[in-house]
């Protein structure tokens, strides 16, 4: 077939604009699929860590060759938890620092990593197994060590420290902030029997920064080489971000997972949809008579006072302080204190509330923790987001000194009956002869779980001045009073073995507790 000059022009132009168009289009395709699946690379979590082992927390750390954002899903025989957020919050990294907390101790859990919607488990394909560590008579010191990362800014890298040459101790880890600045408590090592890891001043230990992109800082020496007195990086110690190979063989390897595998749903198989025809024919309306119900009149109201006037400040040691009160209502609590009547900056939250929930409760229990000895600290209450101060000032608590002895761990522990909402249980030793200390001690307080058990400390409970640790007499009696929305009493039990008591509380019957209230046996259930 004749072509024309023209014709052959134009086929030759179409030509090169399809031959041109089809590489573009697949670029295109692919950055945007990249764009969809978060970044141009991986989102398989790598150099998995452990760190931060204790009886009732972990944290689980890796890295991704894309952004992602990263959580962790944890299982203790039931359903999954709600997801863990990376502490610095669910935007895109590829680092991922994830706290695990409110755990129990000495229990195995099991972990599932989830770096955006895709879950991995072990290469087992089983979810990633690891147990707390049992509670120990012993009582962590806080040992807090900062400093800063040259290059380490964007919030995406995080520190370790290991203790240099052991195979058995889990590191020590923490986030750095935009600024580069990071800080981390040594109190919580533990060696492979769950024994806490004392730091000495010729303690060698290993710094080692995780960095993206295969980068990251490592240092190592002594304490006393690293650290100055304070426990600041000495401006010898210099971290600064550079390539890191072999990165994970710088960690023990009970700390290390090795390697991960993506979760695989199997495809359901389709089900019929063949509708069913069924018939039905109305014989009589069955007139419904309740099995259970409520006390007549309904939910009597409990007798009891509640807000401000219910704010005890307990739990106070050198470091630490605990806030609880009591409100008429569920709602949310925190607490925002600081150093001064005018820079109460820093909000702290209920023990029971999560990165996810923030609970609406009767009673309230804020644990404010890492503080300096002997300081004077300034905090007003928000209950339910309404400001509660202390007749128009800030409420006040100064922290203790440091003895020169750590407490003895010794707890005492017991049980509410017919317990129908939240509750937190305080309790002090009432002096009652002149044998120990002088006067009363100090108050510990406990939250009170779903079936009413507490367990709270008594070792580390001072004099009323805070100069000394009680020492009672089997004379002595723990006064156990309760923050619920109930009817209670107060509860006086004798020091006298008191470690091996269950100590009782029984709510009064007249409380908000719902009854359930028997019926006869029906012989007709209106059915003919």
């Amino acid at each position: 077939m004749y072509i024309t000059p023209r014709q052959r022009q134009r086929n030759i132009t179409t030509t090169i604009i399809i031959a041109l168009a089809i590489p573009f289009t697949v670029l295109a395709a692919y950055f945007i699929t990249q764009y969809f699946i978060g970044a141009s690379g991986e989102t398989t979590p790598e150099n998995v860590l452990v760190s931060n082992v204790t009886s009732n927390s972990l944290t689980l750390s890796w890295s991704t060759t894309a952004e992602t954002t990263g959580s962790v899903t944890v299982k203790k025989g039931g359903s999954n938890s709600a997801p863990y957020l990376d502490s610095r919050g669910n935007s895109r990294r590829k680092t991922h620092y994830v706290e695990v907390t409110d755990l129990e101790p000495n229990v195995e859990y099991s972990f599932t990593i989830i770096s955006n919607t895709t879950k991995y488990t072990d290469e087992k394909g089983s979810p990633f197994k690891f147990k707390t560590t049992p509670i120990t008579g012993e009582t962590p010191i806080p040992s807090p060590i900062f400093g800063s990362v040259t290059g380490a800014e964007g919030n995406d890298y995080v520190v370790y420290v290991i203790v240099d040459g052991s195979t058995t101790v889990y590191p020590a880890s923490g986030s750095i902030n935009t600024g580069g600045n990071w800080i981390i408590d040594l109190s919580g090592l533990r060696d492979g029997t769950n024994n806490l890891v004392k730091v000495e001043k010729d303690t060698k230990l290993v710094i080692v920064v995780r960095g993206k992109d295969g980068t990251g800082a490592k240092l190592s020496g002594t304490y006393n080489d690293l650290f100055d007195a304070d426990g600041k990086l000495r401006g010898s110690a210099v971290l600064s971000i550079a390539p890191l190979s072999s990165f994970t063989n710088l960690f023990p390897s009970k700390s290390v997972i090795t390697r991960v595998v993506a979760q695989v749903t199997p495809t359901p198989t389709p089900t019929p949809t063949t509708p069913v025809k069924r018939q039905f024919r109305v014989i009589q309306d069955v007139k419904w008579t309740p099995i259970t119900g409520t006390q007549v009149g309904g939910v009597t109201t409990p007798t009891v006072t509640t807000g401000k006037s219910t704010v005890k400040i307990t739990n106070v040691t050198d470091t630490a302080f605990t806030v609880v009160w009591l409100t008429s209502k569920q709602e949310t609590g925190s607490i925002k204190y600081g150093t001064s009547a005018d820079s109460q900056n820093t909000e702290v939250f209920d023990e029971r509330d999560s990165i996810l929930e923030k609970k609406k409760l009767y009673s309230h229990s804020v644990k404010v923790t890492k503080l300096q000895p002997e300081k004077k600290y300034f905090f007003v209450i928000y209950s339910g987001g309404v400001a509660i101060n202390n007749s128009g000032a800030s409420f006040e608590v100064t922290t203790y000194a440091t003895l020169a002895n750590p407490p003895d761990f010794k707890t005492v522990s017991g049980k509410v009956n017919s317990l129908a909402e939240d509750g937190v249980v305080y309790a002090r030793i009432i002096n009652k002869d002149s044998s120990g200390t002088v006067g009363n001690s100090t108050y510990t307080s406990a939250i009170i779980d779903d079936n009413g058990n507490w367990i709270a400390t008594y070792g580390d409970l001072r004099n009323e001045s805070g100069s000394e640790y009680y020492s009672h007499s089997d004379a002595d009696v723990m006064e156990v009073e309760l923050l619920v929305y109930q009817n209670s009493t107060k509860v006086s039990e004798s020091m006298k073995n008191i470690d091996s008591k269950t100590i009782t509380i029984d709510l009064s019957s007249g409380s908000g507790v719902r009854e359930i209230i028997k019926v006869v046996r029906l012989t007709d259930y209106g059915v003919k």
